[in-house]
């Protein structure tokens, strides 16, 4: 299957299928949608919502229960990121560096199979940056 992407926007499909870990992409879409974990070179962030609320969004799109789980994954997100203090800060008012971090979050929450991940360290200060290879290879 050809996939043309275009400004974020689907065009048009051809004839073909695709599948991802045994789903197919086009009538399995909420399994793939909890296998991937994207972070795109340009922040990707609502500014009104805080780090704690794009954690939350993020992890119960891909899966994670409410309740004590939710929690458990966000808190577990922002300590490894360094981004507690951070919790109820806008994304619109973050640093750049802290910007970075949160996408870098949003991509890893809920623990994607295929993580893809465009500049994770771009406008990061270099002991961020240390904490974020830690984070992304379990170190």
């Amino acid at each position: 299957m050809i996939l043309y992407v275009t400004d974020f926007s689907l065009t048009s499909l051809s004839t073909g299928t695709a599948e991802m870990c045994g789903n197919d992409i086009l009538t399995q879409q909420l399994a793939v949608r909890r296998l991937l974990g994207y972070c795109p070179q340009h922040n990707a962030l609502l500014p009104l919502l805080t780090v704690e609320e794009h954690l939350q969004l993020f992890a119960r799109i891909k899966g994670v229960r409410f309740g004590a789980p939710l929690r458990r994954v966000v808190a577990q997100k922002m300590r490894q990121l360094d981004l507690t203090g951070f919790r109820r800060t806008q994304a619109g008012n973050l640093s750049g560096g802290n910007k970075r971090k949160l996408c870098v979050g949003i991509a890893l929450i809920g623990n994607p199979r295929i993580i893809f991940l465009d500049e994770p360290s771009a406008g990061m200060d270099p002991v961020a940056v240390r904490t974020n290879k830690v984070v992304h290879f379990g170190g």
